[in-house]
């Protein structure tokens, strides 16, 4: 494969899981029994709290864009495994019980929404083509197609 190809097919893994993580945010995250849902973009912006509760998935967002950065950067080993761990940070997130709109207490999580499954899908998705681009044969050191 040419360098021009293999660059064309990051660029490709890249847009796909952006895609996937930029719908993520209109998404709902978190639903609740008595409030509305939290949209992706509210946990975005809001998630870094979960340092003072204890709740640490929203660590996973600095991750990915370390992935995407690398990626581009054609730093394939160290962008899969920031990846990996952007996957595992992230599925901390079915530990997450409650939520805090305000100060006064906080607001039991019922069920993890469509947002949380797009922004997970967004890691794996780059994780995978990752994985499939820039191969290099072992023998000959040459890229397989």
């Amino acid at each position: 494969m040419t360098p021009s190809r293999q660059q064309f097919l990051s660029w490709i893994a890249v847009a796909a899981s952006l895609a996937l993580f930029l719908a993520s945010l209109g998404l709902p995250a978190l639903e609740f029994a008595t409030r509305e849902p939290v949209r992706g973009s509210v946990a975005l912006c809001w998630g870094w709290w979960g340092v003072l509760t204890g709740d640490f998935p929203w660590f996973a967002n600095p991750l990915y864009f370390a992935t995407l950065t690398l990626a581009l950067m054609r730093k394939r080993a160290m962008s899969q495994l920031l990846c990996v761990l952007a996957l595992g940070v992230g599925m901390l997130s079915l530990r997450v019980r409650a939520w805090w709109f305000d100060e006064s207490k906080a607001t039991p999580v019922e069920k993890l929404g469509p947002a949380f499954f797009f922004w997970m899908a967004s890691f794996l998705v780059l994780f995978l083509l990752l994985f499939f681009v820039n191969r290099r044969d072992p023998v000959g050191g040459r890229a397989r197609v």
